[in-house]
């Protein structure tokens, strides 16, 4: 059952008030109930289908969400300032979409504690305002941004040559963490040059590619760390291993759910082939409901709507980057053997996303889109 409730607003006249809620609440309610449902479309692409499975779904659910695990990780709040401060100092972090929203709240409590952050956005004049912003919290010999669109593979690669290059010029050779936050959520499906969907390559199969090139400088800085920023929406959702990219059936949402999805598989497939010899921790922050703009980056005024009157209950920026920060001092959560966290304590992912076999055939799969060779790939 599901209950709305009228929220007194200071944003609309009291004219349009009434109606805007009625706009949102029905639009909410239409995406939640598409976002509930998990389905494979590839054998049969008639709506008839959809249906029943949809039917199916709605008795044998994939898997709900599962409480929080106990956990002994003391929370920011239990752990004195200047202890946290130094943890970081001289640390050098990669953030992924650190020009806006998450990214960039993230990449100024990062230059506030000391390290060194590269930072990464979506264009030129993101960048340079994100550059501006950060000067308040520290010097720029601290930090740079550097433009990538993320979408394309060969961007990718370009960028992690840069990388590896501004690691060289400040005379180290090491990386200490990746923070894979970069994000898109089109309304509409964006086939980007490289006959891609957007949303699957921006949400995940860039990090994964960005990852496999920056091993060696991760592996270099020992017990260093991998965090892709997901979401509970990878709940109630399986691969649509047939159909990954959503080719004549383009929802959003489900590409959404399933490139969260896809993170989470890939962390933990990453650590079961990877932390013993590498030394890298992969994991995963769920911020949970946050206020950003992810939501106004599609090309649809409905889409606007629905984000702007659901955003409004989010969580800030500052308090998800907070989160984050936890995951990038803390020595005990890489002791802790969970790689799921929301709001500082671990919790179990969906299930899906630990099986071996479908983390094995995720990575066989990515790494044939990202343009590996299978003899070179060690993901």
């Amino acid at each position: 059952m599901m209950v709305f409730t009228a929220v007194q607003s200071d944003h609309h006249p009291d004219g349009l008030e009434l109606p805007l809620k009625s706009i949102g609440c029905l639009v909410s309610l239409v995406f939640h109930l598409w976002n509930t449902v998990a389905y494979d479309n590839t054998q049969d692409p008639s709506w008839l289908l959809h249906f029943k499975e949809i039917k199916q779904m709605s008795r044998n659910p994939v898997i709900t969400e599962p409480p929080n695990l106990p956990c002994q990780v003391k929370s920011h709040k239990e752990k004195p300032l200047e202890k946290m401060k130094q943890s970081l100092k001289d640390k050098t972090i990669v953030v992924t979409g650190a020009a806006t929203g998450i990214g960039l709240a993230l990449s100024r409590l990062l230059v506030s504690h000391g390290a060194r952050l590269i930072g990464v956005g979506h264009s030129i004049a993101r960048c340079e305002e994100a550059s501006r912003l950060l000067l308040e919290a520290a010097d720029n010999s601290r930090f740079v941004i550097l433009p990538s669109e993320l979408s394309l593979m060969s961007n990718v690669r370009d960028l992690s040559t840069k990388i590896r290059q501004h690691l060289n010029d400040c005379g180290t050779g090491k990386l200490d963490a990746l923070v894979l936050n970069a994000a898109a959520v089109p309304f509409r499906q964006i086939r980007t040059i490289e006959g891609m969907d957007t949303q699957w390559t921006v949400n995940y199969l860039s990090g994964f590619l960005l990852s496999h090139l920056l091993i060696p400088e991760l592996a270099n800085a020992g017990n260093a760390r991998l965090i892709s920023v997901s979401s509970d929406s990878h709940y109630n959702m399986h691969m649509r291993w047939q159909n990954l990219q959503f080719d004549g059936f383009y929802h959003p949402l489900l590409a959404y759910k399933q490139s969260k999805l896809a993170q989470v598989m890939f962390t933990a497939e990453f650590n079961r082939r990877m932390k013993g010899a590498t030394g890298i921790t992969a994991l995963v922050s769920d911020p949970g409901l946050v206020r950003t703009d992810i939501g106004f980056k599609g090309n649809s005024i409905w889409m606007d709507i629905f984000w702007k009157w659901r955003s409004r209950h989010g969580r800030t920026t500052e308090s998800a980057a907070e989160d984050i920060l936890f995951l990038l001092e803390d020595n005990d959560v890489l002791q802790s053997g969970h790689i799921y966290w929301k709001y500082r304590q671990p919790k179990m992912p969906n299930r899906i996303a630990l099986d071996e076999n479908q983390g094995r055939r995720l990575r066989d799969i990515s790494t044939q889109l990202a343009g590996l060779a299978v003899k070179d790939s060690s993901l």
